[in-house]
């Protein structure tokens, strides 16, 4: 910025005035105060020059009184003409018209002071008017002198005043035009710089103080409007990063709660991929599939794929964790401007919805497999034993006939064949049964409740339920095993007790731990447990084990009791997990 050389200073001329408007009032001051005191002198020299004409006629007058004495007032006469009051005429600075008059009164007086000596009183008498007359003529030379001092002081006091007058009225505007005006311009031009508005007139002052004082404030406003330029250019292009990366955020938090499903189809993937390619501004996109980096299925976007594009960015996606031949690769065609990051993200995002897929199929997998296995076991300790004994039996009644016809044996046989088909049924609907039972969410309580309901149609016995377990400490594997041990042993007591009360307990132990009670009042246990029957209990202990607990079956006074006993764990068990 240009630096402009003032040559005036409106200090330097405010100065200036004020030292002139000083030095005129203090001329004027000490012109009046020598005024004023020569004032008093002359007043006492018109006094003194006043009385003279009464010491002439006392003169006179004693001329003309007998044994009057004429010496004194001579004396007194010459004192007043000679003395001090009238002895300051000869000096410079009075006219020399009061000093000419002074000096022929004097002379005058002589004339008149010889006649005295003389004693013609006489000449005396006939010459005192003129003598009057002429001191009446110095006094009034007097009297005019004073007076025209007193005139040429208002003179200079009014041509003092006009002329402080004239310099104060242009010091009023010197300052209004030169000072107040360009600081009243100032004062607005801060207030729109305060206001943001930079594109200000500052004002054009000869001044150096205020030319300075513009210019500084000039070379101020445009350094803030480019500092303020600069700034909201920053801000901008902060707001606009912060709004692609809310952008980004949302669309990446919007893909994860859309990968989130269940089951991730074909076409979700699709549908996420146009969304990466309508966000990201891509020409394609594509996700292939391979094993043993051979490509065999392939998802493109709505957006038409370009083969003869070579320039294709490949991200690798490893859902799968179970072979490291499988492999999975995003595919874009993206233009210039491409945020990578991004792009990372979303291919994370998607490779751990296929993970998350891959390991769920595994899970739906294993649960199945669980299950047949669990099936396998109730078929083999129950239906295949019974099929299994009839087909025995079978054998008897074949070996009956063949070798010895004995009509009573072959009924036995084949009464006892008709006793296991009516028991392997029996079985097979209570395997259904079980196979069949399901539990609500988070609520083993009424899961117990429906399955002793279905229960109740099959024995006279009453059935009772106390339930005060919390449903947080237990997962779903824990639910479906309380479940069928609980079914077991009540299925039990219904088929072998002959009980008339039946009660299901599941409290807390003084550990902490849950504590399953199934009593009856029945018969209790035999020593030798029937062969049909051998395999619930040892699919009740099977259970138990997978609970991490330990199950005791043992006569009461009243009857049996069946105490299931497991501490709380967080581990989640599936039907079949060991």
């Amino acid at each position: 910025m240009k630096i402009r050389q003032f040559n005036q200073s409106a200090t330097s001329t405010l100065r200036q005035a004020l030292i002139f408007i000083f030095g005129l009032s203090l001329l004027q001051a000490m012109l009046t105060l020598s005024v004023e005191s020569t004032n008093l002198k002359d007043a006492n020299m018109v006094n003194v020059a006043g009385s003279l004409r009464m010491q002439s006629y006392r003169i006179a007058h004693a001329l003309t009184t007998p044994h009057s004495t004429i010496e004194p007032k001579i004396v007194e006469f010459e004192t007043s003409l000679f003395g001090a009051a009238l002895a300051g005429l000869n000096t410079w600075y009075y006219p020399d018209e009061v000093s000419h008059h002074y000096y022929q009164v004097v002379v005058q007086w002589q004339k008149m002071r010889q006649l005295l000596e003389a004693n013609k009183a006489q000449t005396y008498h006939d010459n005192l008017i003129s003598f009057v007359a002429q001191i009446d003529t110095f006094v009034l030379t007097l009297q005019n002198y004073s007076e025209n001092k007193v005139r040429f002081l208002f003179i200079a006091q009014s041509i003092g005043l006009v002329v402080i007058l004239l310099i104060c009225s242009y010091l009023m505007g010197f300052m209004r035009q030169r000072i107040v005006k360009p600081l009243h311009q100032l004062m607005a031009a801060t207030e729109q710089i305060k206001n943001r508005q930079f594109d200000v007139n500052f004002p054009q002052s000869k001044d150096q103080e205020i030319g300075t004082l513009t210019q500084a404030l000039h070379h101020m406003a445009e350094e803030l409007k480019q500092l303020y330029l600069e700034m909201e250019g920053k801000v901008n292009l902060k707001t606009q990063e912060l709004a692609k990366a809310n952008q980004t955020v949302s669309f990446l938090y919007n893909i994860s709660q859309q990968l989130n499903v269940a089951e991730l189809t074909e076409k979700d993937i699709i549908q996420v991929l146009d969304q990466l390619v309508y966000q990201q501004l891509l020409k394609s996109a594509r996700l292939c599939f391979a094993v043993k980096q051979e490509a065999y299925r392939t998802l493109y976007s709505n957006s038409a794929w370009d083969h003869d594009n070579l320039a294709v960015t490949c991200l690798e996606i490893n859902p799968s964790s179970q072979s490291q031949s499988n492999s999975v690769q995003l595919q874009v065609q993206k233009n210039a401007h491409v945020d990578m990051i991004v792009l990372e993200s979303f291919a994370f995002l998607l490779g751990q919805a296929l993970k998350q897929q891959d390991i769920m199929l595994q899970s739906q997998r294993m649960a199945l497999m669980e299950e047949r296995g669990v099936i396998a076991r109730e078929l083999h300790d129950s239906i295949a034993q019974s099929l299994s004994f009839l087909r025995i039996q079978c054998t008897l009644l074949k070996r009956q006939i063949n070798l010895e016809p004995n009509l009573t044996a072959a009924l036995t046989i084949t009464n006892e064949i008709d006793l296991g088909v009516a028991n392997a049924y029996k079985q097979l609907r209570e395997l259904l049964s079980t196979f069949r039972l399901k539990v609500g969410e988070a609520d083993l309580s009424a899961a117990l409740t429906t399955m002793i309901e279905q229960l109740k149609p099959q024995t006279p016995a009453t059935i009772s339920l106390s339930y005060e377990i919390n449903d947080y400490h237990l997962n779903a594997g824990q639910y479906i095993h309380i479940l069928q041990i609980i079914r077991e042993a009540v299925l039990n007591s219904i088929k072998h007790a002959n009980a008339s009360q039946i009660s299901v307990n599941c409290v807390y132990d003084n550990t902490h731990h849950i504590l399953i009670k199934v009593c009856d009042n029945g018969h209790g246990l035999p020593e030798v447990t029937e062969k049909q029957n051998h395999y619930g209990l040892n699919i009740m202990k099977e259970r138990a084990t997978k609970l991490q607990g330990q199950l005791s079956i043992a006569n009461t006074a009243e009857g049996v009791c069946v105490l299931l006993h497991f501490p709380i764990t967080k581990t989640e068990y599936s039907y079949g997990s060991k």
